[in-house]
């Protein structure tokens, strides 16, 4: 999750950092700075303390706790790819221009390790 604000006003993502406990801030060099929040645990807990007062993003809120809820360590290959198609759908949603690995690449690097196979439906299928 990232907040965007004009360089001149960093002072309210320094607060915005102290209240939520966390993230870090950097300056883009363009006039704009960012306070950037990766920490998952941090991510839900913020999501949820804030869903209540969203107007314009409540299904991007929505949508970012179902994802951070299902998402967990050693998932299955298909289960990972079904979330990664998810994620790239949420994207959308934001008009993201810096995602820069989509469910695609997901799904050629799991073949590529030998944890996906092609999907056969019934009109590529062989007799």
């Amino acid at each position: 999750m990232s907040f965007t604000q004009s360089t001149s006003a960093r002072a309210g993502l320094e607060e915005i950092q102290r209240l939520v406990g966390g993230g870090y801030l950097r300056d883009r060099g363009t006039g704009m700075s960012d306070l950037v929040i990766t920490s998952r645990p941090l991510l839900v807990r913020t999501l949820w303390d804030v869903a209540p007062f969203v107007i314009f993003k409540r299904r991007h809120v929505a949508e970012a706790l179902d994802l951070l809820e299902r998402i967990r360590p050693r998932a299955e290959a298909e289960e990972f790819l079904r979330l990664a198609r998810r994620v790239d759908a949420f994207a959308t949603l934001n008009y993201s221009k810096s995602k820069r690995i989509s469910a695609v690449d997901v799904e050629q690097h799991l073949r590529d390790m030998g944890l996906c196979a092609p999907v056969t439906t019934p009109t590529n299928a062989t007799s």
